[in-house]
């Protein structure tokens, strides 16, 4: 049973690893404003992270059936009695914390991405509802005249 728990974080190293420039290439593709890139990456990382959420939970499972419980404190107690795994365990989540920091950045990202495209589309929409014709066959922005002539 330890031998599944240690591939788990073996599995779980390879993961971050692959999801870490991932997230950068997204942190990129938003700050050149490139997004053909973004559903692309953004579907390579829901998949990695969609694997790395069931192999944490299958690790909670196996950490159970060993008499640990299915948190971080029974993780402990597993590295106490196999210290050799310490050193991966320890890379692993430093690891994930760099993946956490730039994905909150991706999200900072992608929020001011859309309050910039929600001011351009009400700005957008504010100068299409100036436009119109009046009475008097002029045309424009409400309230100026630009007349058409007369026909």
């Amino acid at each position: 049973m330890p031998a599944r728990i240690i591939a788990s974080i073996a599995s779980d190293l390879n993961d971050l690893n692959k999801l870490k420039p991932l997230l950068e290439q997204q942190t990129d593709s938003l700050r050149s404003r490139n997004m053909d890139a973004i559903p692309v990456l953004a579907q390579s990382i829901s998949n990695l992270v969609q694997k790395l959420d069931r192999n944490n939970l299958k690790r909670g499972e196996v950490l159970v059936s060993l008499g640990f419980t299915a948190d971080r404190e029974g993780m402990h107690g597993f590295l106490e009695q196999h210290p050799e795994v310490n050193e991966d365990w320890v890379r692993m989540a430093r690891l994930a914390k760099e993946c956490q920091s730039t994905n909150a950045v991706n999200g900072q990202l992608l929020q001011m991405q859309q309050e910039l495209t929600e001011t351009m589309l009400k700005r957008l929409n504010r100068d299409v509802d100036n436009v119109g014709y009046a009475k008097d066959g002029t045309d424009g922005r409400l309230g100026e005249s630009t007349s058409l002539g007369y026909a």
